[in-house]
């Protein structure tokens, strides 16, 4: 949570000090047991963390999971997220069946639409997203993958 890119897209508060890590590590165990969110790690062949994955808010009345995700700048472009996401988004098929699985964004986030697109999500819309970006508010760019689709 170091790296200014990864961070300046997910809006984070510096400085991430160990403790706010601890914290959200913390939270996923309580999270996974309450089918609340799944908390994924991305790593290479060696084992070595390179980014993390998401499945998120599971609104069980309309069906829909979100997925986030970043990989650090050395793995960038390797097709490591684009991997990670369809990994992610068969095993939210299979366990959780939502009718719906969406992905939101911060707009301008150019690295993070191509993934998306490579994964088969299709741009749904654009909303206010409550976050300032280089001190100016920005909108959130939603994509969708509607079940049974590629």
């Amino acid at each position: 949570m170091q790296d200014p890119e990864t961070v300046r897209w997910m809006a984070i508060e510096l400085p991430y000090t160990i403790e706010d890590a601890e914290g959200f590590i913390a939270g996923t165990e309580s999270a996974w047991t309450e089918k609340r969110a799944a908390h994924l790690v991305i790593a290479d062949g060696d084992d070595h963390l390179i980014g993390y994955l998401g499945v998120l808010s599971v609104e069980e009345e309309m069906r829909v999971v979100e997925i986030g995700y970043w990989v650090s700048a050395a793995h960038r472009g390797r097709g490591f997220a684009t991997d990670a996401l369809r990994t992610a988004v068969a095993w939210a098929e299979s366990e959780l069946r939502p009718e719906r699985i969406e992905l939101g964004m911060l707009a301008g986030n150019e690295r993070s639409r191509r993934v998306a697109e490579k994964a088969g999500f299709v741009f749904d819309r654009s909303e206010p997203s409550g976050k300032l970006l280089d001190g100016k508010s920005v909108a959130e760019w939603i994509f969708s993958l509607e079940r049974g689709r590629p």
